[in-house]
């Protein structure tokens, strides 16, 4: 499962934003990888596989729609547009194209921050093979149980199957 050790590529122009932006996050216990253009975030972001990608729109070389449209060709990685554009066809649009979340500057850091994880959580949390959440029920494969406020049930391995691909497809 994926938390605060994950890698969060940041894709902005503004160096002071892009640098604010790294230093809280890696004061969070992110790792950060930042790059200053269109064509350097996607080639960091093909090279580096990061969790995250935070994304600016208005980038020099490529802006971030071509660059959400490239990266959803190969990859699933989460992707948040962080950017001054707060028209509702750039929002549907970047929304069409893949993107997570969709963030308008100047944002409050802290719910920036609260959206990093929810979307980090959400994408991560079936990675553990052995466990699955679901709102407040969890699922423990390996022992063929589920979990609903502190009250456990054992499943059978039909249940098991059913509720595997429950959670997969919630």
């Amino acid at each position: 499962m994926i938390s605060e050790s994950a890698t969060i590529l940041i894709v902005e122009d503004e160096q002071d934003i892009r640098e604010l932006l790294a230093y809280n996050l890696e004061k969070e216990g992110y790792a950060t990888v930042q790059a200053a253009d269109g064509k350097e975030g996607l080639d960091l972001a093909r090279s580096r596989k990061p969790d995250l990608i935070l994304l600016d729109l208005n980038l020099p070389f490529m802006d971030g729609h071509f660059i959400c449209r490239e990266l959803r060709r190969t990859s699933n990685v989460p992707i948040i547009i962080v950017t001054s554009r707060s028209s509702e066809v750039d929002e549907l649009q970047s929304m069409h194209l893949g993107a997570d979340d969709y963030v308008t500057k100047p944002y409050n850091l802290q719910i920036l921050l609260a959206r990093i994880a929810r979307v980090l959580q959400r994408v991560y949390e079936t990675k553990d093979s052995n466990h699955m959440k679901v709102g407040e029920v969890t699922m423990d494969i390996s022992k063929s149980m589920l979990t609903y406020r502190g009250n456990s049930v054992d499943l059978t391995k039909n249940e098991l199957r059913i509720m595997h691909c429950l959670f997969q497809n919630k």
